[in-house]
């Protein structure tokens, strides 16, 4: 009698139920300390501050771009015959990497992201003449002979993020590298999927299907990250407006042998309302005014903290990382990546508090986040914009960007009473889009033929009206109701005579 063995890892996902991992091959992964690093970032930063229950963590979401891509895949390959499959070892590579996709994920997700990547792109990219060499990784391959052939590999759309250029980080010099290669996998092929990377430098088309597909699959816009985190920021923060139709969705997703990705033609409406989910999901959760008052101080106090540090302000005492600091500390002591979670995050903040900084706006914050009070909102403009043209217009000339000048914040300091430091103003706008015509277009099938290469193209599809439509938000902060009373007082009164007519007294937010 053969003795027994389980076969599987049961992980209990409050979406989607029992999601079953091949114990023989996964379960060193999900065990691995870096992965399980994972249960201690937020998914959605300080949202909980808002919506309190949107608690989860990059870990469930990880699992659960795993069972969404695998689902994908067995809906094609059971539910048709004569269509495009795909080999046991090519979905390893590609489930692998829906797993990993975001091993380099930063404390509270991408409310550091976004203080590191601006101090990054300040201070620590190498400019370069040639644009493209500089959205390649070349620190890695020096040191990874199995990465050397990537040196010529970049994005196809050039957008990857600085948390999948970290997940190369952490693949390969920490214990998660030695386990894929131990599984036999390539862990260039993996970092590649992770970071969408579909072409080689002065290429105009994708590399390989297999590139594309897996591009398509976990880095899209109608991927399996976006899927399952709609899905669930929706039931963790309440909020049912980003609420799909999952089932409809993943029977109706369609892929062939030419590296097309889309839906047939009954799956357009749940395409279409997956699109417009996204959308009230990002204007009403993600960018809520709260919540940006939230994730805006966190994000600035992380980048102000950075700056002291490189200026020989900071103490020693507290430990912060930029982004090449950090892909050092992998090199050298790669354990301590383990402790870089939200705890680190708030650690900063209880030693920022026990020292002196000489920064106004550093100190302010600290206590602010200790006490769980968000930045008071001044003033917002809010506008939907037909194309990005119209969304550069209205940066360059409406009431928020006015006051970026500093001469012009300075007035209006002087004339509330309060000081410049108080008038607080992000460097962007938020925006959200729609739907994007020209980024990994979405096909339509009418059984194994390809009928739209791009679903805005589709006459009968409310797609094709929403394209490149982008929802424009810019809002003007301060740090409490005394201080947001005074600069309202006077704001309309020093503006030029064109910005007064556009000035809307509903617009002031409380």
């Amino acid at each position: 009698m053969e003795k027994f063995k389980e076969n599987v890892i049961s992980i209990y996902d409050n979406l989607y139920g029992y999601i079953k991992f091949e114990k023989e091959i996964y379960e060193n992964i999900i065990n691995n300390p870096y992965f399980l690093r994972l249960h201690s970032i937020r998914q959605m930063g300080l949202t909980s501050y808002v919506f309190p229950d949107a608690l989860h963590t990059r870990f469930s979401h990880s699992i659960g771009v795993y069972n969404i891509v695998k689902k994908i895949i067995n809906s094609q390959e059971k539910n048709y015959s004569g269509v495009y499959n795909l080999d046991e070892k090519d979905k390893l590579y590609i489930e692998m990497s829906a797993l990993l996709h975001d091993i380099g994920h930063f404390p509270l997700s991408h409310t550091l992201e976004t203080a590191l990547k601006k101090f990054y792109e300040k201070f620590e990219l190498k400019k370069d003449e040639n644009i493209e060499k500089e959205i390649v990784t070349t620190s890695v391959k020096d040191y990874i002979n199995p990465l050397k052939k990537r040196d010529k590999i970049k994005t196809f759309k050039n957008d990857t993020k600085l948390h999948e250029e970290m997940a190369e980080y952490v693949i390969c010099f920490t214990s998660i590298g030695e386990e894929l290669k131990k599984l036999g996998l390539d862990i260039a092929r993996i970092v590649g999927g992770i970071k969408g990377e579909t072409s080689g430098i002065g290429d105009v088309e994708p590399k390989d299907q297999i590139s594309t597909l897996t591009r398509n699959l976990i880095h899209s816009q109608l991927d399996a990250d976006r899927i399952d985190y709609l899905l669930r920021d929706a039931v963790f923060s309440g909020v049912r407006s980003g609420i799909f139709d999952l089932d409809k969705l993943l029977e109706e997703i369609r892929y062939n042998e030419e590296g097309k990705y889309g839906v047939n033609i009954p799956g357009i409406r749940v395409v279409e309302q997956f699109f417009l989910s996204r959308y009230a999901a990002y204007s009403q959760v993600v960018f809520n005014r709260k919540v940006h008052a939230w994730e805006f101080m966190a994000s600035d106090f992380y980048y102000r903290l950075l700056e002291m540090k490189i200026n020989g302000e900071l103490p020693k005492t507290i430990e912060i990382y930029s982004f090449e600091e950090l892909k050092n500390l992998l090199k050298t002591e790669s354990v301590k990546f383990l402790n870089f979670t939200d705890h680190f995050f708030f650690k900063i903040v209880e030693n920022v508090l026990d020292s002196n900084l000489p920064d106004y706006t550093v100190n302010i914050y600290a206590k602010l986040i200790n006490e769980r009070k968000p930045l008071k909102i001044v003033y917002v403009v809010e506008e939907l914009c037909n194309d990005k043209k119209e969304v550069e217009d209205k940066f360059n000339n409406s009431i928020v960007s006015y006051f970026r000048d500093e001469e012009n914040k300075r007035k209006l300091a002087e004339k509330a009473g309060v000081k410049p430091e108080d008038i607080i103003i992000g460097e962007e706008p938020l925006k959200v889009t729609i739907f994007e015509r020209e980024k990994d277009p979405i096909a339509v099938f009418n059984r194994n033929n390809v009928v739209y290469n791009n679903i805005s193209d589709c006459e009968f599809s409310i797609l094709k009206l929403f394209a490149e439509k982008v929802l424009y938000i810019d809002r003007i902060f301060t740090f409490d109701e005394d201080k947001q009373r005074k600069i309202q007082g006077c704001l309309k009164n020093v503006l030029p005579p064109q910005l007064q007519k556009e000035f809307k007294d509903y617009l002031i937010s409380s």
